[in-house]
């Protein structure tokens, strides 16, 4: 039987350069894998086939595709998990494999049922800096699509801003309630054996990481995150975190994901 590993976390938590981490160690993560752009430049490390399957039933329930913008989390139809199986067939020449979408979270109680002995990493980041990313990258987009000189744009930037902080922020702030309270659902009924939480700060490097994937029965080359990197890239800034306010809902959630974390698990540090 196939090993098979999760790479699960909320957009924006790291979870792309985690995925690319391990396709350069040797993880099969699928044939036809979303490409690069502006925001992850070595491209997003997600199995189409998964992809597509998460965004078309969020469309036909009615809500966004991208799993962001959610004002309630889906419900999985009645062949959800007969697709699953569909696909997991069509990888079980592999002995190892895994897939990273952040849309996963939605759905994750579907996938423990079909596979019973996956494993997962469980990236991590704070709520803030999860919004934060998300607003810098929707400002980012709207910088480099407008044809304006950069000096209109510092006018047009913060007109910009203003406008992503007073609309787009709540609804992404609605998101993350729902992406993180699937989340400490997770941690608190599953066993611990079965997740391994990374949390990255500076990117340097993943203390223990092979070792806990070879305690899975993963066999992969040990690769740094130095080594995938890349150097040109540089993360456009429009927001600092203080711009980000704190909300109660989300505070809560994030310290007792944090206490559960400190009691049943030992997180990787990154």
């Amino acid at each position: 039987m196939s090993k098979v590993l999760c790479i699960l976390g909320m957009h924006r938590s790291g979870t792309s350069i985690v995925a690319n981490l391990l396709h350069e160690s040797g993880l099969h993560l699928g044939k036809n894998l979303l490409g690069a752009d502006f925001s992850n430049t070595r491209g997003h490390f997600e199995d189409l086939d998964i992809l597509n399957m998460h965004k078309e039933v969020l469309a036909d329930q009615g809500l966004a595709p991208s799993g962001l913008e959610l004002n309630r989390p889906p419900v999985p139809p009645d062949d959800f998990r007969s697709r699953i199986i569909n696909i997991s067939e069509q990888r079980s020449s592999y002995d190892q494999w895994g897939w990273k979408d952040p849309r996963t979270v939605l759905f994750i109680d579907e996938y423990l049922e079909v596979f019973p002995e996956m494993k997962i990493l469980l990236v991590l980041r704070s709520y803030r800096s999860v919004l934060r990313s998300l607003v810098n990258r929707d400002l980012a987009r709207k910088q480099l699509t407008t044809s304006l000189a950069n000096l209109k744009w510092k006018v047009s930037g913060k007109k910009q801003t203003r406008l992503m902080l007073r609309e787009v922020l709540p609804e992404y702030r609605e998101t993350a309630k729902i992406y993180y309270s699937c989340l400490l659902e997770l941690l608190t009924k599953a066993e611990p054996d079965r997740i391994q939480p990374m949390i990255l700060k500076d990117y340097q490097s993943t203390p223990g990481l092979f070792e806990r994937l070879e305690s899975w029965g993963f066999k992969l080359s040990q690769v740094s995150i130095g080594e995938i990197a890349d150097p040109k890239y540089k993360a456009r800034s429009f927001l600092t975190l203080d711009k980000i306010e704190r909300n109660p809902e989300l505070e809560l959630l994030e310290s007792k994901i944090n206490e559960i974390l400190q009691n049943r698990y030992s997180p990787i540090i990154a």
